[in-house]
């Protein structure tokens, strides 16, 4: 649980998007880092053991996180980013995450609802 919430802290302090964070989040989810000969073109071993690219999750809007259902994004009058979450199916409660890019704020809003469930 600290951990999470740890990766949460650090990605909502975070200017923009970077591999370093798309590496911390990946090593939270199971995945395994590079092996040597695959590390120049950023292949990992995806939690079922395929290797696989790295997703960009912290500057893509496209690579979702497992489970990430977001229904709500919006920039606000102060420039940041706020994005809603669903929790879990069928469950009318939502988890919000504020970030300074809009990738960022959906992984945030993604990763807390998983903490919260």
């Amino acid at each position: 649980m600290a951990e999470i919430k740890s990766l949460i802290a650090e990605l909502e302090k975070a200017e923009r998007g970077s591999r370093k964070l798309d590496f911390k989040i990946g090593s939270y989810l199971g995945w395994s880092p590079p092996i040597a000969r695959y590390r120049e073109w950023g292949m990992w071993l995806a939690p079922g053991g395929e290797e696989a690219q790295l997703p960009w999750w912290t500057t893509s809007l496209d690579a979702k996180l497992p489970g990430e259902d977001i229904i709500q994004t919006a920039e606000q009058m102060t420039g940041n980013w706020m994005a809603l979450q669903r929790r879990a199916k069928g469950d009318p409660a939502w988890e919000a995450a504020y970030a300074k890019t809009e990738a960022l704020a959906r992984r945030i809003a993604a990763l807390k609802a998983r903490d919260a469930s």
